[in-house]
């Protein structure tokens, strides 16, 4: 049966949590099995990009930012100075599924200690747009028991529903494994390989907090 499940009001208190300007972030990473640079252990996931959408909350398009190094190289704390430069202290930041998130902050948070307590301040200031999703509030027959942000996307945020597709079906990155392995191969790439391959690495990344920002404004819509 198709069928729909809408708790309005477990919606709108989760949506009552946050605050604008609003920072919808999301980290790619890798892991290597060898310890590649100082304070590195093994397996540990290692975030090379992020994608900022800052939504200011008065109808206008949100705004992009982003980083990616142009090398394969040891980026953390290169992406941890962007990082404090691009979210202020105090502000609300959302992630889909922040533990994720949360984990590479409290890392690099240990790595840089002049940096701590600003990674801490966006750890603890950092909400979870897959809680509402996660815990049901909000399902759809079309999601077949998964709350990842891939199923709610072509539910919730059908205008960039050609996105990853268009992504796949061209050959280019199009899902977090493919993203994972992308830099590292940057180490055997020339730098016109490395454009092209940055650029997709790029637009995957921007698509996923673009995902999120609809994603919400789904959401705001269902419950008004």
């Amino acid at each position: 049966e198709k069928s729909r499940i809408l708790n309005t009001d477990a919606v709108r208190e989760f949506l009552a949590t946050l605050s604008y300007p609003l920072y919808h972030l999301d980290f790619e990473t890798f892991q290597s099995a060898i310890p590649l640079w100082r304070g590195a252990k093994s397996y540990e996931q290692t975030p090379f990009e992020y994608s900022l959408h800052i939504d200011k909350g008065d109808g206008s398009e949100p705004e992009h930012k982003e980083f990616l190094p142009t090398e394969f190289c040891d980026p953390r704390r290169a992406l941890a100075l962007s990082l404090v430069r691009d979210i202020p202290k105090g502000v609300c930041s959302l992630a889909y599924n922040a533990q994720f998130e949360k984990g590479v902050l409290k890392r690099l948070a240990e790595l840089f200690p002049d940096l701590s307590e600003h990674l801490i301040d966006i750890h603890d200031n950092m909400k979870d747009l897959m809680e509402p999703f996660a815990k049901r509030d909000f399902y759809d027959w079309r999601q077949n028991g998964s709350y990842s942000i891939k199923k709610i996307q072509p539910i919730l945020a059908p205008s960039i529903d050609d996105g990853y597709k268009a992504m796949a079906s061209r050959g280019e990155i199009s899902n977090g494994g493919e993203a994972m392995n992308a830099f590292p191969e940057f180490a055997k790439m020339n730098s016109e390989q490395i454009a092209k391959k940055r650029k997709e690495l790029l637009a995957y990344c921007g698509l996923d907090t673009l995902a999120m920002v609809k994603v919400l404004e789904g959401l705001k819509e269902l419950v008004k």
